[in-house]
Protein backbone atom coordinates (compact mmCIF):
# COMPACT_ATOMS: atom_id res chain seq x y z
CA UNK A 1 0.00 0.00 0.00
CA UNK A 2 1.42 3.35 -1.05
CA UNK A 3 2.65 5.54 1.81
CA UNK A 4 0.37 8.56 2.38
CA UNK A 5 3.20 10.80 3.53
CA UNK A 6 5.21 9.98 0.40
CA UNK A 7 2.24 10.89 -1.79
CA UNK A 8 2.08 14.30 -0.14
CA UNK A 9 5.81 14.88 -0.55
CA UNK A 10 6.04 13.99 -4.25
CA UNK A 11 5.05 17.47 -5.58
CA UNK A 12 7.76 19.07 -3.41
CA UNK A 13 10.45 16.91 -5.05
CA UNK A 14 9.59 18.44 -8.42
CA UNK A 15 9.13 22.00 -7.17
CA UNK A 16 12.46 23.31 -8.46
CA UNK A 17 12.83 21.07 -11.50
CA UNK A 18 10.18 19.34 -13.56
CA UNK A 19 12.26 16.25 -14.38
CA UNK A 20 14.26 13.99 -12.05
CA UNK A 21 16.43 10.99 -12.78
CA UNK A 22 15.63 7.83 -10.87
CA UNK A 23 18.72 8.41 -8.72
CA UNK A 24 17.61 11.98 -7.90
CA UNK A 25 14.10 10.83 -7.03
CA UNK A 26 15.46 8.01 -4.86
CA UNK A 27 17.78 10.47 -3.09
CA UNK A 28 14.89 12.85 -2.37
CA UNK A 29 12.80 10.00 -0.95
CA UNK A 30 15.69 8.73 1.17
CA UNK A 31 16.05 12.12 2.90
CA UNK A 32 12.53 11.78 4.33
CA UNK A 33 12.63 8.01 4.82
CA UNK A 34 16.21 7.20 5.88
CA UNK A 35 15.20 3.77 7.16
CA UNK A 36 14.10 2.54 3.75
CA UNK A 37 16.45 0.23 1.85
CA UNK A 38 17.22 0.69 -1.84
CA UNK A 39 14.88 -2.20 -2.61
CA UNK A 40 12.05 -0.58 -0.64
CA UNK A 41 12.55 2.73 -2.44
CA UNK A 42 12.43 0.94 -5.82
CA UNK A 43 9.15 -0.70 -4.81
CA UNK A 44 7.75 2.68 -3.69
CA UNK A 45 8.71 4.29 -6.99
CA UNK A 46 6.94 1.49 -8.86
CA UNK A 47 3.85 2.08 -6.70
CA UNK A 48 4.02 5.81 -7.45
CA UNK A 49 3.97 4.99 -11.18
CA UNK A 50 1.02 2.65 -10.73
CA UNK A 51 -0.93 5.28 -8.80
CA UNK A 52 -0.14 7.89 -11.49
CA UNK A 53 1.59 10.03 -8.87
CA UNK A 54 4.69 10.17 -11.10
CA UNK A 55 5.19 9.53 -14.80
CA UNK A 56 8.07 7.70 -16.44
CA UNK A 57 8.22 9.15 -19.99
CA UNK A 58 11.60 7.53 -20.72
CA UNK A 59 13.97 5.10 -19.07
CA UNK A 60 15.36 6.47 -15.80
CA UNK A 61 13.43 9.76 -16.09
CA UNK A 62 10.51 10.83 -13.89
CA UNK A 63 8.12 13.77 -13.86
CA UNK A 64 4.65 14.66 -12.57
CA UNK A 65 1.56 15.85 -14.36
CA UNK A 66 1.10 19.57 -14.16
CA UNK A 67 -2.58 19.92 -13.36
CA UNK A 68 -4.44 22.81 -11.72
CA UNK A 69 -6.13 22.55 -8.35
CA UNK A 70 -9.90 22.35 -8.48
CA UNK A 71 -11.32 25.72 -7.44
CA UNK A 72 -14.99 26.28 -8.37
CA UNK A 73 -16.73 29.58 -8.84
CA UNK A 74 -18.47 31.18 -5.87
CA UNK A 75 -22.04 32.08 -6.81
CA UNK A 76 -23.86 35.06 -5.23
CA UNK A 77 -26.15 32.61 -3.43
CA UNK A 78 -23.21 30.73 -1.96
CA UNK A 79 -21.59 33.96 -0.80
CA UNK A 80 -24.90 34.97 0.78
CA UNK A 81 -24.94 31.64 2.65
CA UNK A 82 -21.37 32.08 3.84
CA UNK A 83 -21.97 35.65 5.00
CA UNK A 84 -25.10 34.55 6.88
CA UNK A 85 -23.10 31.91 8.72
CA UNK A 86 -20.39 34.43 9.59
CA UNK A 87 -23.10 36.71 10.98
CA UNK A 88 -24.78 34.06 13.13
CA UNK A 89 -21.79 31.84 13.97
CA UNK A 90 -18.70 34.07 13.90
CA UNK A 91 -16.55 31.65 15.93
CA UNK A 92 -17.68 28.32 14.51
CA UNK A 93 -15.92 26.22 11.91
CA UNK A 94 -17.87 25.57 8.74
CA UNK A 95 -17.69 25.33 4.97
CA UNK A 96 -20.24 25.86 2.21
CA UNK A 97 -20.66 24.48 -1.28
CA UNK A 98 -23.08 23.77 -4.10
CA UNK A 99 -23.88 20.37 -5.64
CA UNK A 100 -24.06 22.13 -9.01
CA UNK A 101 -20.28 22.05 -9.01
CA UNK A 102 -20.43 18.34 -9.81
CA UNK A 103 -22.11 18.92 -13.18
CA UNK A 104 -18.66 19.50 -14.62
CA UNK A 105 -17.86 15.83 -14.04
CA UNK A 106 -21.17 14.19 -14.97
CA UNK A 107 -22.56 12.79 -18.21
CA UNK A 108 -26.17 12.96 -17.09
CA UNK A 109 -26.91 16.40 -15.70
CA UNK A 110 -29.12 16.55 -12.57
CA UNK A 111 -32.07 18.93 -12.75
CA UNK A 112 -32.05 19.81 -9.04
CA UNK A 113 -29.22 21.20 -6.94
CA UNK A 114 -28.60 21.82 -3.26
CA UNK A 115 -26.74 24.43 -1.27
CA UNK A 116 -24.77 22.78 1.53
CA UNK A 117 -23.65 24.25 4.85
CA UNK A 118 -21.43 21.98 6.92
CA UNK A 119 -21.06 23.24 10.47
CA UNK A 120 -19.82 21.94 13.80
CA UNK A 121 -22.33 19.53 15.29
CA UNK A 122 -22.71 21.60 18.46
CA UNK A 123 -24.01 24.65 16.59
CA UNK A 124 -26.21 22.99 13.97
CA UNK A 125 -29.43 24.08 15.69
CA UNK A 126 -28.20 27.67 15.88
CA UNK A 127 -27.22 27.52 12.21
CA UNK A 128 -30.68 26.24 11.31
CA UNK A 129 -32.52 29.05 13.12
CA UNK A 130 -30.18 31.74 11.81
CA UNK A 131 -30.24 30.59 8.20
CA UNK A 132 -34.02 30.13 8.21
CA UNK A 133 -34.26 33.92 8.41
CA UNK A 134 -32.59 34.30 4.98
CA UNK A 135 -33.41 31.06 3.15
CA UNK A 136 -36.87 29.64 2.53
CA UNK A 137 -36.18 25.90 2.41
CA UNK A 138 -33.70 24.82 5.08
CA UNK A 139 -33.27 21.20 6.17
CA UNK A 140 -31.34 20.18 9.27
CA UNK A 141 -29.32 16.96 8.78
CA UNK A 142 -32.18 15.24 6.93
CA UNK A 143 -32.63 11.47 6.81
CA UNK A 144 -33.56 9.35 3.80
CA UNK A 145 -37.29 9.86 4.28
CA UNK A 146 -36.96 13.65 4.28
CA UNK A 147 -34.88 13.53 1.11
CA UNK A 148 -37.50 11.40 -0.63
CA UNK A 149 -40.57 13.30 0.58
CA UNK A 150 -39.36 16.89 0.49
CA UNK A 151 -35.83 17.65 -0.63
CA UNK A 152 -35.95 15.89 -4.00
CA UNK A 153 -39.01 17.99 -4.87
CA UNK A 154 -37.59 21.32 -3.68
CA UNK A 155 -35.99 24.06 -5.74
CA UNK A 156 -32.42 24.69 -4.56
CA UNK A 157 -32.96 23.84 -0.86
CA UNK A 158 -30.31 24.50 1.76
CA UNK A 159 -29.08 21.44 3.65
CA UNK A 160 -27.23 21.76 6.96
CA UNK A 161 -24.92 18.87 7.78
CA UNK A 162 -22.45 18.15 10.58
CA UNK A 163 -18.89 18.97 9.62
CA UNK A 164 -16.42 16.14 10.09
CA UNK A 165 -13.39 17.26 12.10
CA UNK A 166 -10.21 17.81 10.07
CA UNK A 167 -12.22 18.08 6.85
CA UNK A 168 -10.04 19.19 3.91
CA UNK A 169 -11.10 22.75 3.07
CA UNK A 170 -9.70 25.72 1.20
CA UNK A 171 -10.60 29.39 0.73
CA UNK A 172 -11.80 30.97 -2.51
CA UNK A 173 -12.52 34.71 -2.56
CA UNK A 174 -12.71 34.71 1.26
CA UNK A 175 -15.27 31.88 1.29
CA UNK A 176 -14.36 28.57 2.95
CA UNK A 177 -15.25 25.63 0.70
CA UNK A 178 -14.42 21.91 0.71
CA UNK A 179 -11.52 20.62 -1.32
CA UNK A 180 -12.37 18.23 -4.13
CA UNK A 181 -10.74 15.40 -2.15
CA UNK A 182 -13.38 15.85 0.54
CA UNK A 183 -16.27 15.95 -1.93
CA UNK A 184 -15.11 12.75 -3.60
CA UNK A 185 -14.95 10.88 -0.31
CA UNK A 186 -18.28 12.32 0.82
CA UNK A 187 -19.89 10.85 -2.29
CA UNK A 188 -19.03 7.41 -0.94
CA UNK A 189 -20.69 8.18 2.41
CA UNK A 190 -23.66 10.50 1.83
CA UNK A 191 -25.66 8.47 -0.66
CA UNK A 192 -28.84 10.48 -0.04
CA UNK A 193 -27.18 13.81 -0.70
CA UNK A 194 -25.27 12.40 -3.68
CA UNK A 195 -28.10 10.27 -5.03
CA UNK A 196 -27.77 11.74 -8.53
CA UNK A 197 -24.06 10.88 -8.62
CA UNK A 198 -24.17 7.28 -7.37
CA UNK A 199 -24.38 5.68 -10.83
CA UNK A 200 -21.49 7.78 -12.16
CA UNK A 201 -19.02 7.64 -9.27
CA UNK A 202 -16.34 5.74 -11.21
CA UNK A 203 -16.62 8.17 -14.11
CA UNK A 204 -16.59 11.20 -11.79
CA UNK A 205 -13.38 10.03 -10.11
CA UNK A 206 -11.72 9.47 -13.51
CA UNK A 207 -12.72 12.86 -14.89
CA UNK A 208 -11.56 14.67 -11.76
CA UNK A 209 -8.26 12.79 -11.93
CA UNK A 210 -7.72 13.69 -15.58
CA UNK A 211 -8.50 17.40 -15.14
CA UNK A 212 -7.20 18.36 -11.72
CA UNK A 213 -4.47 17.78 -9.17
CA UNK A 214 -5.58 15.19 -6.57
CA UNK A 215 -3.87 14.60 -3.23
CA UNK A 216 -4.49 10.93 -2.61
CA UNK A 217 -2.84 11.01 0.81
CA UNK A 218 -5.26 13.69 1.97
CA UNK A 219 -8.17 11.78 0.49
CA UNK A 220 -7.19 8.54 2.25
CA UNK A 221 -6.80 10.22 5.64
CA UNK A 222 -10.22 11.82 5.34
CA UNK A 223 -11.71 8.50 4.21
CA UNK A 224 -10.41 6.93 7.41
CA UNK A 225 -12.20 9.60 9.44
CA UNK A 226 -15.41 8.73 7.58
CA UNK A 227 -14.86 4.97 7.83
CA UNK A 228 -14.77 4.69 4.06
CA UNK A 229 -11.17 3.61 3.60
CA UNK A 230 -12.11 0.25 2.04
CA UNK A 231 -14.58 1.84 -0.40
CA UNK A 232 -12.08 4.51 -1.38
CA UNK A 233 -9.29 1.98 -1.87
CA UNK A 234 -11.53 -0.05 -4.17
CA UNK A 235 -12.49 2.91 -6.33
CA UNK A 236 -8.91 4.21 -6.47
CA UNK A 237 -7.74 0.81 -7.73
CA UNK A 238 -10.31 1.04 -10.50
CA UNK A 239 -10.09 4.70 -11.45
CA UNK A 240 -6.93 6.39 -10.23
CA UNK A 241 -4.31 3.94 -11.42
CA UNK A 242 -2.40 4.78 -14.57
CA UNK A 243 -4.56 3.68 -17.50
CA UNK A 244 -1.48 2.88 -19.51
Amino acid sequence: MLNDKLLELIPTYFKNQSILTKEELACAIRKHFPGWSDATINVRISELKKEDAVQNPSRGIYTIKQKPDYIPEISPNLRKLYNSLILHLPYAQFCVWDTKWLNEFMRHQPVRFYLIAEVEKEVMESAYHGLSESFKQVFLDPDTAVYERYIHKSEYPLIIKPMISESPTTTKNKVIIPKIEKVLVDMLSDTDLFGAQQFEIDSIFRIVRDKYNINQGMMKRYARRRNREKELSSILNKTMANDG
